[in-house]
């Protein structure tokens, strides 16, 4: 029988440990704190079984007590800052709050210093294991920052600890397969391929050197499967998938040698089927597939009723239905019919499984509506997708990093859209519909506003049950933990474990009700309802787009009422062409100024396309459409999530300044990413206070030219009484200024990646402001964002298209209610004339005590249009060369975002 790990006998420990304390005399200071010690690593040990923050709670606020009174040459100082470095690592997981994180590194980093003056012949194991523990906590900084320079610190901590730990350390297998799995995480940020091939030869060497009893022998070969699957992932490399099944099988084997007859077996038959269902699905191999059959269907067996991993074998068991209905040469009335039936089963146990994790059962409901869709049962699907859209709100943000949620996400986008066409091609209305797609976009962005809003409110209101909410919420939401105190997995424990997760998800509920009794809590983590759209619209329309490959719909929202029109010339074809126009690769808007004439002849191509199908019948049916200039134009905001979200429905049409064929001539645009964030930005806004920050990268890093921004400068600050200029400063120093800035203005580069949008940011003289660093900010007396800086609204990302990430989308999320982005490059001539122009305007409003939103708003479209010239009006007031209004590419990237 193999070694199972110790008996954690918790009652008789904490008993023992603490009639010890009680007894020790108060003139024992060193016997007191050594016990006191002691009990913190006991309730250490039972948080991480148990999860009870009670316990994280109690030992944190011990260990900082225990760590004022250790003498600073104490050797055992090591140890409990190890202690305290690692409760502060939960609570991180648990909370995330960036400080808890970066003081446990500091910890870390103390007690490695320590240990490396202490070690001794007989034991050189100590240096090596806190090494080790340090770069853990490195790697998990990475994770929730997606920090590139903190996981090259935790493998490069981990490679030293390897270096100093002998080979007779028990632990020291278990460290190299961590390396591996951090080497693994780096190519999943980098994409080299040496990082992916160093883990998996890092993983080999552990496989073949480990006893074969050892319990985690199973866990670590399928990981090594999952290892050779990524780079078939990556490579294409049959022979990969094909060693990633063998590593699986030999996973399962061994598991069922070590411990017969266990329930954990089905993860690795689950695991199995995971892969021969890929591997299906690219030969179409019937083989494939019965195995894939075979191993799911394993996986039910094992995990007993009420497991929420049976969400994934029922998944694989739904891969199984479409493959042999996708492989019917011909799909008969009666083979649809028995495959409805065959659905049945995976449908209604994964509504069934409320106790699976959350982003299992999403996945598994979109597979559904996928497959209902493809068997035009518009009904069936659209409850598969709202079904996987009413479980968002279960995602513990705070359990998954940045890049986690936005590749889940990515890989799940669509949800709203694809909800929205079937609830209307079932018969269903356009409130059902608008509501549903609202629902399923800007998942990422309407987290971060629970966070700030429900989250915090509750926090404040009442602490104690906002921790237990989000103790319950990471509960549900986390992998099922069915050892015992022992290690051992069994019947038992895993039967404990369903009742112990069945009853967290009946608290859950029981809480959140509890939640929604208190005072201005009554909508907490609920989705807006019909009359709350309405009243957005009180200060104008709100336009939302959904083109699909089937139909392109609008939904048009007034404070009388939500309406949808049908927009058949919106071919989803042609728009995704000029998406790839503007967007995608080479952009039009950028080139040589050679070339500036035929660019704006296809973007104006674009425009005009934009009008007739899209912009002019959505005007109509609004009623906005006049012959005649109206002494003050209306406003309307365009929902910017989808594909349509990225082309300038704002400059839409032609004859810009000498005809009404055109968006400017009739409404004043602004965008929002959702109805959410336009509720948000609203409760932000606040009299406009005038302290200016004008922050400048003249020159910078990485760039070859110079930016002009002395003029741009000159004038911006020309408008304000005591403006603060912040040149070539570094992150930290605008991170820090942004917080007493009611305005800010930015004259430097944007970059915006396609591949990692968080990425995305603002460049300054120490690197990039990112849509990340942004993310964090609560900014309570921001108002405007000025960004005169490149493709600051720009989203690139295919799969996160509903998710409107961007540099100008993460400056409203921090807190500022208006923000001036653009959509491409602009002219840096242009640039420095605009935001004059802007600020001018803005100030003559203000005088004029306009409204504060509607002000921001009217004096970029009006600063925009002062570019133009008239056949007798070549020069500016200010004797610059205006500009033609033919000329789309220099004025057309500005717009407004916000309230």
């Amino acid at each position: 029988m193999p070694y199972l790990g110790f008996q954690f006998d918790e009652k008789v420990l904490f008993e023992a440990i603490t009639k010890a304390i009680t007894l020790t005399p108060e003139d024992k200071g060193d016997q007191l704190l050594r016990r006191q010690s002691k009990l913190n690593v006991l309730l250490e040990k039972r948080f991480v079984l148990k999860g009870k923050m009670e316990d994280l709670k109690t030992a944190l606020q011990s260990a900082e007590i225990i760590m004022e009174l250790t003498p600073k040459d104490d050797p055992v100082l090591a140890y409990r800052l190890t202690n305290l470095a690692n409760l502060l690592a939960f609570r991180f997981e648990r909370e995330g709050s960036a400080d808890d994180i970066d003081k446990a590194i500091e910890c870390g980093e103390e007690a490695v210093k320590i240990a490396s003056q202490i070690k001794s012949k007989d034991d050189d194991t100590l240096e090596g294991r806190l090494l080790h523990n340090l770069a853990v906590k490195f790697e998990l900084r990475s994770q929730y920052t997606g920090s590139l320079a903190d996981l090259d610190e935790a493998i490069s901590k981990s490679g030293q600890a390897l270096k100093i730990l002998s080979r007779r350390c028990p632990d020291r297998l278990l460290y190299i397969s961590a390396r591996g799995n951090m080497l693994a995480g780096r190519f999943e940020r980098t994409r080299k391929l040496r990082d992916l091939n160093e883990a998996i030869g890092t993983m080999e060497k552990v496989a073949a050197e480990i006893h074969k009893n050892e319990p985690v022998r199973p866990k670590l070969l399928d990981n090594l499967g999952n290892r050779y699957l990524d780079r078939y992932q990556y490579t294409g490399d049959a022979a990969d998938l094909g060693k990633a099944i063998e590593k699986s099988k030999d996973a399962l084997r061994f598991q069922d040698a070590i411990f017969p007859r266990n329930p954990d077996s089905g993860k690795y038959t689950t695991s199995l089927a995971k892969k021969y269902a890929i591997r299906a699905k690219k030969t179409g191999s019937s083989w494939d597939a019965f195995q894939m059959q075979t191993y799911a269907e394993a996986g039910l067996k094992h995990l007993p009723e009420g497991h929420p991993n049976r969400a994934e074998a029922l998944e694989y068991l739904g891969d199984v239905a479409m493959f042999r209905y996708e492989h019917e040469a011909h799909v008969t009335p009666e083979v649809r019919e028995k495959f409805n039936d065959l659905m049945k089963g995976p449908r209604k146990a994964n509504a069934r499984l409320k106790n699976g994790r959350p982003l299992t059962r999403i996945s598994i409901f979109k597979k559904l509506g996928d497959i209902q869709m493809y068997n035009v049962e518009w009904k069936l699907a659209a409850q598969m997708f709202t079904s996987a859209i009413n479980l968002w709100p279960r995602l513990n943000l705070h359990a998954l990093n940045r890049e986690d949620v936005e590749f889940v996400i990515g890989k799940l986008s669509g949800l709203g859209s694809l909800a929205s066409l079937c609830i209307l091609e079932g018969g269903g209305s356009a409130k059902e519909a608008l509501l549903a797609l609202e629902n399923g976009r800007g998942i990422i962005a309407g987290l971060v506003i629970s966070s700030r809003s429900d989250i915090s409110r509750l926090k404040q209101t009442n602490e104690q049950l906002y921790d237990r909410y989000m103790e319950l919420r990471n509960a549900v939401s986390s992998p099922l933990s069915s050892r015992d105190e022992s290690g051992n997995t069994t019947n038992d424990s895993i039967a404990t474990a369903i009742s112990r997760r069945d009853q967290d998800l009946l608290d859950l509920e029981r809480v959140e009700k509890e939640i929604r009794s208190l005072k201005d809590l009554s909508h907490f983590h609920t989705s807006q309802s019909v009359a709350e759209l309405m009243r957005l619209a009180q200060f104008g329309p709100i336009v939302c787009f959904n083109a699909t490959e089937r139909a392109s719909t609008a939904f048009m929202v007034t404070t009388s009422g939500i309406r949808s029109v049908l927009l058949p010339g919106l071919k989803y074809e042609d728009l995704q062409t000029h998406v790839s126009l503007l967007v995608r690769g080479r952009s039009i808007t950028i080139g040589k100024s050679s070339d500036t004439d035929r660019r704006n002849e296809k973007l104006r191509i674009i425009l005009g396309w934009l009008w007739r199908e899209a912009v002019e019948p959505v005007l109509n049916a609004l009623g906005l459409i006049s012959f005649k200039t109206p002494a003050r134009l209306p406003r309307l905001w365009w929902v910017t999530c989808g594909l349509m979200g990225l082309l300038p429905l704002h400059a839409a049409g032609s004859g810009w300044g000498t005809s009404r064929e055109n968006t400017l001539s009739h409404v004043v645009s602004s965008y929002i990413p959702t109805f959410k964030a336009l509720a948000y930005a609203r409760q932000r806004v606040k009299p406009l206070s005038r302290k200016l920050l004008v922050v400048s990268m003249p020159n910078t890093p990485g760039f070859k030219r110079p930016l002009r921004v002395e003029k741009e400068v000159k004038e911006v600050k020309a408008h304000f009484d005591s403006p603060v200029l912040l040149n070539s400063p570094s992150r930290e120093e605008v991170r820090e200024s942004l917080k007493s800035a009611n305005i800010a203005h930015f004259i430097c580069h944007g970059t915006s990646e396609a591949f990692n949008p968080s990425n995305s940011g603002l460049v300054l003289t120490d690197g990039r402001l990112t849509v990340r660093d942004l993310a964090a900010l609560s900014l309570d007396q921001a108002q405007i964002a000025y960004l005169s800086a490149c493709s600051t609204a720009d989203n690139k990302t295919r799969d996160l298209v509903d998710e409107s990430i961007h540099i100008a989308s993460a400056f409203n999320l921090a807190g500022f209610p208006h923000v001036v982005g653009t959509f491409w490059p602009a002219s840096n001539k242009i640039a420095e004339r605009v935001a004059p122009k802007f600020y001018e305007i803005l100030n003559e409003g203000l005088q004029k005590e306009e409204n504060n939103s509607d002000v921001v708003a009217r004096a970029l479209q009006e600063a925009v249009k002062s570019l133009w010239c008239s056949n007798n009006e070549k020069m500016g007031a200010s004797g610059e060369r205006n500009i033609s209004s033919d000329n789309v590419i220099g004025w057309a990237p500005y717009i407004h975002i916000g309230a």
